[in-house]
Parts: structure tokens; C-alpha cells; sequence
């Protein structure tokens, strides 16, 4: 009986390390080192191939959701890429690499002057992407529609406050 208490505390104690580890990843409390000149720019340059990625993926998926493609290994692959991209957004964002300081960014100063809800904002997106991937690879059309509107409503909310429009 011991045993069996002693191992099961085991069990508790590292969920415990793993959950608290995978929050304290995407809690970040300071955004990343911050950068200037030609680290500025490329850091810009790295965060717009980024996120021309993760359009092309959205439109992918939402192509799904309209019925205009179907739920295929392909679009599969498309949720789980996003998802996975998702848990690297932040790193994305170094302080000096914003459109005041590099022309032609659409990252606006706000995201560091308020860096705790934008990354509250840009966090809200990695959990509905995993759920969105997660019912892709079940394949339940249904489910994943759901899912995936809130994981393009999770991406729009963090845009209307922190992406400048076109130029």
C-alpha cells in the first residue's frame, strides 16, 4: 500500500513539473532580448516570413471550414504545422524590431509597452490551434470547424490591437 502511495505521488509530483514547465514556456514575463540595426531588421524580416507562413496555413484551413476543401491528410498537416508554430510566436517578438523602429513592420509599440496582455493574447492562440490540429487528426469535420474558428478568432483578437494596417 505504501508502494502504491509512493508511486502515485511520483505520478502527481511530475505532471506537476511537466504542466508547470509548459506554462512557465508560454507565460514569458519580458519579451525577448532586444535587438537593434540589422538584428532589428532581420528579426522583422524573420517575423513576417513567419507569419506569410501561418497565413498560408490559415487559408488553408479555413478553406476546410467553408466546405471548399476537404479534411485531408494534407489539411491535417496544415492544423498540426500551426499548431506547432503557435508555441513559437513570442520568440518572434524582440523589443527594438517594432514598426518604430523598422520600416515597413506591422508590429506595433504597443506589443511592448504592454507586453503582458499581448502575450496573454498571442498564448490564446496556442491552445486553440493544438484543439483545432486535434480534431483535424480525428477527423471530425464538425469539431474542427469549431475549433478552428476559435483559433482564427484567437489570431484576429491579438491582430486588432497589435498588427498596424497595410502601408
Amino acid at each position: 500500500m505504501i508502494r502504491f502511495h509512493t508511486r502515485w505521488l511520483a505520478i502527481v509530483a511530475a505532471a506537476t513539473v511537466v504542466s508547470f514547465g509548459a506554462t512557465a514556456a508560454m507565460a514569458q514575463s519580458a519579451p525577448p532580448a532586444k535587438v537593434d540595426g540589422a538584428q532589428a531588421e532581420a528579426a522583422a524580416k524573420a517575423r513576417d516570413d513567419f507569419m506569410k507562413a501561418n497565413s498560408g496555413r490559415e487559408k488553408a484551413l479555413i478553406a476546410v471550414m467553408k466546405g471548399e476543401a476537404p479534411l485531408d491528410a494534407k489539411a491535417v498537416q496544415a492544423a498540426q504545422d500551426q499548431a506547432a508554430a503557435m508555441k513559437d510566436l513570442l520568440s518572434h517578438f524582440p523589443a527594438g524590431s517594432g514598426a518604430d523602429a523598422v520600416k515597413g513592420s506591422r508590429a506595433k509599440a504597443e506589443i511592448w509597452q504592454q507586453w503582458d496582455k499581448f502575450t496573454q493574447l498571442a498564448n490564446g492562440a496556442v491552445p486553440a490551434t493544438q484543439a483545432a490540429a486535434d480534431a483535424a487528426k480525428a477527423g471530425n469535420v464538425q469539431a474542427f470547424n469549431e475549433k478552428q474558428q476559435a483559433a482564427v478568432k484567437a489570431c484576429a483578437d491579438c491582430h486588432k490591437d497589435y498588427r498596424a494596417p497595410r502601408q
